[in-house]
C-alpha cells in the first residue's frame, strides 16, 4: 500500500496553513521535488516499518483499547524534511503520515536539551572562545544549537549532529525519551481520528475545561488540539504516564521555542506553552512530574514575556540579535565545543 505522489503533495500542502512565511515557501519547494521526482510513502518503507515497529514493541505502555486503535491504523513514515505529521480517512482506512522532519527535529531537540542540562550540571563556570571571545560555555552553545533549529525551519538544511558529544548512558536516555515523543505523537495523531477531528469525520462537539498559562482566544480547531494531546496521554497506562513526561517536553519543546523566539503567530494551533498547561492540569496535582512540567511552562511563559519585550525594541526582529546568529559563529561553536569535549564526552553523575 501506498499514498502517491499526488496525495503527498497535498498533505504537505496542508501543513502550509500553520507555517511561517518563510517555512510556508521552503514547503512549496518539497511539494514541487515530490511531484517532479514522482515520491510516495509506502508502507513497506524503512521510515513506516519504524513507525509499526515502535508500536509493537511497547504497547506494554498503553491502555488495551489504545493499542486496538493503533492496530487499524496504517503508519506511513517518509523522508520528507517537513516538522509535521498528518492523520486522514482514505479508502475507508485510517492514515496517520509522519514526516521525517518531524523526527529528525524532536531528536536534535532531545540531544540538545541533553547537552545543556549536564553542562550547566558539570560544567557551570566554564567558557569557550568563539571568535575571539570567551563566552560562558551553556548559554553560548544554547544559543547556537536552538539558532539551528530555527535555520532548519527556514531552510531545511540537515540538522547538526550532536549526540556525539554525548557519553553512551545519557544517549541510551536520549532514546528513550526520543521514542516516547515519536509514540506520543502516534497517539496525538489518532486522537485526531478517534474524536472525528479530519475533514471526512464529523467533529466533536465535546467542550473540554482548558488550563491556559497564557490568553488565547481558541477556536474550534485549537481546542481539537487540546482533545487530542488529552486523549494521547490517557491512552498511556496509569502508573506509567509519569515515565512520558521528558517525553511529551520533547515533542513540545522546540515548538515552544520556535512560537516565542523565531516564528510568532502562527495561529492553527494554540500556544504550546498553553498545551504545556492544560496536559498538567490532566496529572496528578501532587505528583514531582506535574511540579516540573508548571516549572517548565512558568520559565516559557517568563521567556515568551522577555523575548516579546525585546522585539518591540527591535521593530518586530529579534532573530538576529545575537553574535551568534551567523552561520559562522554558529559552525564555530559547534566545532570549538565538539573539539574541545572529544576527549571526554558528556556522562549523566
Amino acid at each position: 500500500m501506498c499514498i502517491p505522489s499526488n496525495e503527498l503533495a497535498e498533505l504537505v500542502r496542508l501543513t502550509q496553513a500553520g507555517a511561517a512565511t518563510c517555512e510556508a515557501d521552503r514547503l512549496e519547494t518539497v511539494i514541487d521535488t515530490i511531484q517532479r521526482s514522482n515520491i510516495s510513502a509506502r508502507l513497506d518503507s524503512p521510515q513506516s516499518r519504524f513507525l509499526r515497529n515502535l508500536v509493537d514493541k511497547h504497547t506494554h505502555f498503553l491502555r488495551p483499547e489504545a493499542v486496538d486503535l493503533l492496530c487499524d491504523v496504517d503508519l506511513y513514515g517518509t523522508e520528507l524534511s517537513v516538522a509535521n505529521a498528518v492523520p486522514r480517512y482514505k479508502n475507508g482506512r485510517r492514515q496517520v503520515i509522519v514526516f521525517d522532519g518531524l523526527c529528525h527535529l524532536i531528536r536534535y531537540y532531545a540531544d540538545l536539551i541533553t547537552i545543556l542540562n549536564l553542562l550547566q550540571l558539570q560544567r557551570p563556570t566554564a567558557t569557550i572562545v568563539v571568535n575571539g571571545n570567551a563566552l560562558p560555555e551553556a548559554p553560548a552553545f544554547s544559543r547556537a544549537g536552538f539558532a539551528i533549529i530555527a535555520d532548519y525551519i527556514d531552510n531545511g538544511r540537515t540538522l547538526a549532529a550532536i549526540s556525539t558529544i554525548l557519553g553512551p548512558r545519557s544517549r541510551k536516555n536520549v532514546a528513550i525519551g526520543y521514542l516516547g515523543a515519536v509514540l506520543f505523537i502516534l497517539l496525538h495523531e489518532l486522537g485526531h481520528l478517534h474524536l472525528g477531528h479530519t475533514e471526512s469525520a464529523p467533529g466533536s462537539t465535546e467542550r473540554v475545561p482548558l488550563a491556559l498559562a497564557l490568553d488565547e482566544i481558541i477556536n474550534r480547531y485549537q481546542e481539537h488540539e487540546f482533545q487530542a494531546d488529552a486523549f494521547a496521554y490517557q491512552s498511556l497506562r496509569d502508573e506509567l504516564r509519569e515515565d512520558f513526561i521528558s517525553s511529551i517536553l520533547f515533542f513540545l519543546g522546540p515548538f515552544a521555542f520556535l512560537e516565542a523566539f523565531a516564528f510568532p503567530g502562527t495561529k492553527t494551533h494554540p500556544l504550546t506553552v498553553n498545551r504545556g498547561a492544560h496536559l498538567a492540569s490532566l496529572m496528578d496535582r501532587d505528583s514531582q512530574a506535574t511540579g516540573t512540567v508548571r516549572r517548565i511552562v512558568e520559565s516559557q511563559i517568563a521567556g515568551i514575556h522577555n523575548l516579546a519585550a525585546r522585539r518591540h525594541e527591535n521593530s518586530g526582529n529579534i532573530r538576529w540579535t545575537n553574535p551568534l546568529s551567523g552561520s559562522r559563529a554558529i559552525a564555530t561553536t559547534f566545532s570549538d565545543f565538539t573539539g574541545a569535549i572529544a576527549e571526554d564526552p558528556l556522562h549523566l553523575a
